[in-house]
Order: C-alpha cells, then sequence, then structure tokens
C-alpha cells in the first residue's frame, strides 16, 4: 500500500538538506504535515512526485529525487497581489558578477552530475523601477545547449543577498537513482509511460533548400509588419529539417483564389521557433519559447512547470491590442474584427493552485442568422468554411441567405428566444471553426504565438502581405 506518511517524512529530511545549501528562514521550512498549508501528492509520470506549501508561503517542489523548484513570498517575480510593490523597493550594492557568484555557488552544490551550467553565460534580469523608486531584485538563467527553457533560474533579493525563487531543469540537477529509490521505500505504484504518437507529418516530403528560402522571407516579412520578434535563427543553415515538412498534396483551403493552388510548408528552426507558410506567404509564429506549441504539437497536461507565474496582465487587454495591431498593419476591415468573439482555452492553472503566467486565446465568429438581412464577406467566407455552398475566393456580401443557407443557420439558431439567446450563443461558439489564434505572455505582454488559420478573412493578398510602412 502507497505509505504517504513515510513519503512525507523522505520530503522533510530533503528540505532540510536543500536549506544547508539555499538559506530558507527557520519559520517558513516544513518539518511535520502541521506546517503545510497545501500538500498535492503525485502527477503525471510520477506517483511520487510532491508540492508543498509552508502556512507562511514557502513552496517546495520535489520530483526526479531533488527539490527541483523552491519560490517564496518575498519572490518579486512570483508577486501575486499589485499592492504589495511598495515593500519590494530599496537599495542593492550588489552587482551583476555578485548576483551570478551567488547563484552559481548554490546551483554547482545542488548539482547531482556533470556540469549542468557548461552552456552559460548566464543572463541577469533586473526588475524594473516602481514610481522612481528601485526594485532591487535579479533573476540568473542559464542556457540549455539547445532549444527550450533555461537550465536553471535564480531570483535574487539585492538586499539581502538572500535567493527567493530557484527552478531547476537540467537533467544534470536530477538524481533518478534516489527517486526510484523513494518509490520502492514507499510501496508507490508503477507509472506506466504513454507510448509516444508518432507525429502525422513524419513521412511527409520535405522543402528544397529553395523553397525553404522563400518561405523564411515570406516569414520574417510577416513578423516585421506585425512587430513579432524571429529570434536569432532564421537562417537555412538554422533549420532543424528532421522536424520540416511540405504537405503530402496542394491545399485548396489556405491561399487558393479557385486558380491558385500552394502546398503548405512548415518550417521549424533549431531554436524551437516555427511556422507555416504557402506560396511564400507566412500564415503562422510561433517563438523559440512557446508554452502551448512545440514546434509541431502541444504541450501535454502536467509539462508546465516552466510556465507557472503570476500574471500581471489581462489577457483580454492584449487580445484587443492585438486586435488593434491587425487593423493597423493588416488593414483589417474593424467592422470584421469587432465581429469577432474570444475565448481563453488555455488552462487556467496547472496543477491546481499555480497559476501559469501564458494564455492562449482563440477566436471565433459566429454564423449570420436565419433572418439576416445582409450577409458580410467574411459571414458567407465562414459559411462555406462550414460546408455550405461552393467553396472559393473572393466571395461576394449580399442582402439575405440562399434556402441552403438559411437551412443551415435555422440549424445552428434553433431558438428566437430572448432568454435563450445567450446560452445559444456560448453553445454556438463552440461549434465554430478558429479563425485566429495567439499566445500571449501575461507577465510580459509580448505575443509568443500568432496564427491566421484563414487568412484571406484577414487581408486579400494571396501572394504578398499589404504595403504597411514599417
Amino acid at each position: 500500500m502507497f505509505d504517504t506518511n513515510a513519503l512525507l517524512s523522505i520530503a522533510f529530511s530533503m528540505i532540510a538538506n536543500f536549506t544547508n545549501i539555499v538559506d530558507v528562514p527557520s519559520q517558513a521550512v516544513p518539518t511535520e504535515p502541521g506546517d503545510l498549508e497545501r500538500c498535492i501528492i503525485g502527477r503525471p509520470g510520477s506517483a511520487v512526485h510532491l508540492i508543498l506549501t509552508h502556512r507562511n508561503g514557502t513552496e517546495f517542489w520535489i520530483g526526479k529525487g531533488v527539490i527541483y523548484r523552491y519560490s517564496s513570498p518575498g519572490s518579486f517575480f512570483s508577486l501575486q497581489d499589485p499592492g504589495l510593490l511598495p515593500e519590494f523597493t530599496g537599495t542593492t550594492s550588489l552587482t551583476s558578477n555578485d548576483v551570478v557568484q551567488i547563484a552559481e555557488k548554490a546551483l554547482r552544490k545542488l548539482a547531482k552530475r556533470g556540469n549542468p551550467l557548461e552552456n552559460g553565460p548566464p543572463k541577469v534580469q533586473q526588475a524594473s523601477e516602481y514610481r522612481g523608486r528601485q526594485i532591487p531584485f535579479f533573476r540568473v538563467s542559464w542556457p540549455k545547449a539547445g532549444p527550450g527553457d533555461a537550465v536553471a533560474q535564480v531570483e535574487i533579493d539585492g538586499r539581502t543577498g538572500r535567493i527567493v525563487c530557484l527552478d531547476l531543469r537540467g537533467d544534470g540537477f536530477t538524481d533518478l537513482a534516489l527517486d526510484e529509490e523513494i518509490r520502492k521505500r514507499v510501496n508507490a505504484p508503477e507509472v506506466t509511460p504513454t507510448p509516444k504518437r508518432q507525429p502525422y507529418w513524419l513521412n511527409y516530403p520535405k522543402p528544397t533548400s529553395e523553397e525553404a528560402v522563400k518561405a523564411i522571407d515570406g516569414w520574417l516579412a510577416f513578423c516585421k509588419v506585425l512587430r513579432l520578434d524571429p529570434g536569432a535563427q532564421t537562417n537555412l543553415a538554422d533549420i532543424d529539417w528532421s522536424s520540416s515538412w511540405l504537405a503530402q498534396t496542394p491545399s485548396r483551403s489556405l491561399w487558393s483564389n479557385g486558380v491558385c493552388v500552394a502546398q503548405a510548408c512548415h518550417i521549424r528552426f533549431k531554436s524551437g521557433a516555427c511556422f507555416d507558410s504557402a506560396g511564400g506567404v507566412a500564415s503562422s509564429y510561433f517563438s523559440a519559447d512557446g508554452a502551448f506549441y512545440l514546434g509541431n504539437d502541444y504541450r501535454p497536461s502536467g509539462a508546465w512547470g516552466p510556465f507557472e507565474g503570476t500574471p500581471t496582465k489581462k489577457w483580454q487587454d492584449l487580445a484587443k491590442e492585438l486586435e488593434a495591431r491587425i487593423i493597423e498593419r493588416l488593414g483589417t476591415p474593424r467592422s470584421f474584427i469587432e465581429r469577432l468573439r474570444t475565448r481563453r482555452k488555455s488552462p487556467a492553472e496547472d496543477p491546481p493552485g499555480h497559476p501559469v503566467r501564458r494564455a492562449f486565446v482563440v477566436w471565433r465568429m459566429l454564423p449570420p442568422k436565419p433572418d439576416a438581412a445582409a450577409v458580410s464577406t467574411e459571414e458567407r467566407y465562414l459559411l462555406q468554411i462550414c460546408g455550405v455552398g461552393k467553396f472559393g475566393f473572393p466571395v461576394e456580401s449580399s442582402a439575405g441567405l440562399s434556402p441552403d443557407e438559411r437551412a443551415f443557420a435555422k440549424a445552428y439558431w434553433p431558438s428566437k428566444e430572448p432568454r435563450w439567446q445567450a446560452a445559444a450563443e456560448e453553445a454556438l461558439f463552440g461549434r465554430m471553426v478558429d479563425l485566429l489564434i495567439a499566445e500571449f505572455d501575461l507577465q510580459t505582454g509580448e505575443v509568443k504565438g500568432l496564427e491566421f488559420c484563414y487568412p484571406q478573412m484577414f487581408w486579400p493578398s494571396l501572394r504578398s502581405l499589404p504595403s504597411v510602412e514599417q
């Protein structure tokens, strides 16, 4: 039988050893179950994973035989209440070199094998000011050799030199032998790994160098127009060819006007950034540090540790800012954008009680009602996407629906009762296709991912982006 009491005893011992390296105030170190405000045991892939939260707010994440994450209420970068900002102001005598040395000293003691920091140098980020007063907090990050999250990240309070938050992601910090020993000692159940699904694109043809260069040129123009950061790896030599592909057949759905037929091309760089295009015109952007899209697949549940953090911006505000940018930079009709509705599709917290600092937002449009006096170009195109009428572009607006379209609309709008309208619209939203998808960083406000699912609905040009003053 799974002995959770034994598991907690082991965890308290590990925390005691951890605090010999990382200075944690004694009144914030849990030593018995009564000290805990919250205890979460197990997560996908590990029955002995633990998240322990002390009544004073310190938190310890235990997995793979180590404490791989520690945070305290003294962490500025994890601050939840903006009203507490004045408490984080002050002065520091520490330099960037000083905070790197403090962080590196702790990390080397926490390393279990090899040199996890060998891919440095580290990056130092200092907090911004608050009403003209300095916030002396520093975040030090060490990079990985390839794409992905940082190997390690340490936050230091410059007023005291104390580590207030720490995150270890590199394999060199793990102790898998101890993890297995713990599992046996507490009789934890075996976790059967889920077989990895072969990607659908595995046997798709590869783009030629000429096709890749054309796609990259179009994507860089796409990024420039929409003010997106393409990253440092944008050349032919930077392509991850094993994860780049051409669609098996030409597509008439994305960039077809009934005459032009283009083959969709997906390019992924070694950094992890990727995009899609057709005919040399890009339709998407996914940054190297995107949370929801891993290059060619979506992040599974339980793998959100690197993106924990308290949001300081509202996704609704960021969505409106992106809409304004699309109207300004792409010339998309404001009337069309105002018809779109947004929903946040990402999990608010994963695991429960631990906020994620990213948001995944979709834009959809409801079809016209059966008695619509006029149908816009975009509504007509939406009906075609849903299978009503002959698919093609351009699509003209018109006064009213055809008999087939009216029958379709009646099936989607079954009731005219005002009291049912809100519920009907919510249900209808769930049945519509995604027209635009975006990922936002809720701390920096940056766009980390963007995909136009049906580009013609946002700009009319098939072969190039609209002329926008840079």
